[in-house]
């Protein structure tokens, strides 16, 4: 329900009063500019200022300004006042430009009283006739003394305005840098993105060729036989081309159980219930050469002497380079032995006999490699495994350590079989206690401390 009139040049929207459009305020400034083009206009007929008659004016005092009949123009140079102004042709003054007028300052309310007042309450100019009916009674001053006041208002309005544009500038200016270095970042890093991908692609391209030429070798030295066998093992890696890990190798040449191995990576006579045992299988093919890649079904598994399968959670974990570690955790104190087979086929060292013996006396719940489980007595709980080394623990983790503080050559941070520093035996990889069944020995630690 509210009118408005939307500026072109600024976008800003002013309300329409209730009177309509002719109830603005009086545009003062576009009222000047009116009236100098008016007086610049060869077809606008000027009257004489000083005569209360409609004189036609033929010259102007560019002093004044004002704009003289000729009787006038002669009374004007001979007064002791203006005698020093200077008085020219109207045609020569509009030929120079006429930039200044003498009554600019016209009543909205009254159309020819000149604006002498300012009403401090209605925040509007008057002019003597606004000032006696209209405005009688309001706080009023002349313009000459709320001209410097609003002057100065202006001024530091002016100045924040100023003020913030150049901030406004500066922050288009560093809005406008940061789109450039962005677009620049993201041109660097869709050409890397671009050299990525295609030398990705030439790497695969590589690696096909590489492949092929291997199914073909096999096809001409291994003969027929081995070629109906050839496979390729999507999943396993095959190392780096041009720098790109990849995957896929040809499997032409099967392992062969009866010369593929069994080898225990630790002491399998005297196993603990419930403690973590690992076993190595290494395949190799018909002719005794090791098979490097993986891919073999290998079954693994633990029977009593009864001929009854344990449960203890046999799991087989393929290196991908032709061998295969077996874990598994033996449930009951029984002798029992390892069943490995390749294809249904028992391998060299399999069946393999293993102890297990149950935990000594007095433990409650102890369970040698199980980190999580109590140590008897109220010792503090073991946070690491009850292994034979880390490296075997861990299944080959260069990263893996012991707190015995034993390493291994090739850059392994844990301890090692027959290496220095090793204690000999098994042991806790969070303190280095030999005794299954103790207390962690470990220092406590200053931010935390376990109790049970």
């Amino acid at each position: 329900g509210v009118w408005v009139v939307w500026c072109p040049e600024c976008g800003y929207e002013a309300a329409v009063p209730p009177g309509g459009v002719e109830c603005f305020p009086l545009n003062y400034v576009l009222q000047k500019q009116l009236v100098l083009e008016a007086l610049n206009s060869s077809f606008t007929t000027v009257y004489c200022d000083l005569c209360h008659d409609d004189v036609v004016a033929e010259e102007r005092c560019d002093t004044c300004p004002v704009n003289l009949c000729r009787l006038c123009s002669h009374a004007h140079t001979r007064q002791r006042r203006t005698t020093h102004h200077t008085v020219i042709s109207l045609q020569e003054a509009r030929s120079l430009g006429i930039r200044e007028v003498a009554h600019t300052l016209v009543c909205a309310t009254h159309g020819e009283g000149e604006v002498g007042w300012w009403c401090r309450g209605c925040h509007e100019p008057l002019c003597a006739a606004c000032l006696a009916t209209l405005h009688r009674g309001h706080p009023t001053v002349t313009v000459d003394q709320a001209a410097p006041q609003a002057r100065k208002k202006l001024t530091a309005l002016l100045d924040q305005a100023s003020s913030r544009m150049n901030y406004l500038l500066s922050t288009v200016e560093d809005l406008s840098g940061a789109a450039t270095r962005v677009q620049q970042r993201g041109r660097v890093v869709s050409d890397q993105v671009n050299a990525f991908i295609d030398d990705y692609i030439m790497a695969l391209e590589e690696h096909r060729h590489t492949l092929l030429r291997q199914t073909l070798l096999s096809e001409q030295v291994r003969g027929w036989m081995r070629w109906e066998r050839l496979a390729l093992l999507r999943e396993h890696r095959a190392g780096k081309v041009r720098g790109h890990r990849i995957q896929g190798v040809i499997a032409d040449t099967p392992a062969d159980p009866s010369n593929s191995r069994l080898k225990p990576l630790c002491d399998v006579t005297n196993l603990t219930v419930g403690s973590k045992a690992s076993a190595l299988v290494v395949a190799r093919d018909i002719d005794g050469q090791p098979v490097t890649h993986g891919g073999e079904e290998i079954s693994a598994s633990i029977l009593a002497i009864d001929g009854t399968t344990l449960r203890c959670g046999c799991s087989v974990r393929d290196r991908e380079d032709g061998s295969y570690e077996v874990i598994f955790c033996p449930p009951l104190p029984t002798a029992a032995t390892l069943h490995i087979t390749i294809q249904g086929v028992h391998v060299q060292g399999s069946p393999l006999e293993i102890g297990i013996t149950s935990m000594p006396m007095g433990v409650s719940g102890v369970t040698a490699g199980d980190g999580n489980r109590e140590a008897s007595l109220g010792g503090r709980r073991h946070t690491g495994v009850f292994h034979c080394c880390t490296f075997c623990s861990s299944g080959g983790d260069k990263t893996a350590t012991c707190a015995c503080g034993a390493t291994m050559p090739g850059g392994y941070l844990g301890c090692g079989h027959n290496h220095t520093g090793h204690p000999g035996q098994k042991h806790w990889s969070c303190c280095a206690q030999t005794n299954p069944s103790g207390p962690c020995t470990r220092p406590p630690s200053q931010y935390y401390q376990v109790t049970l």
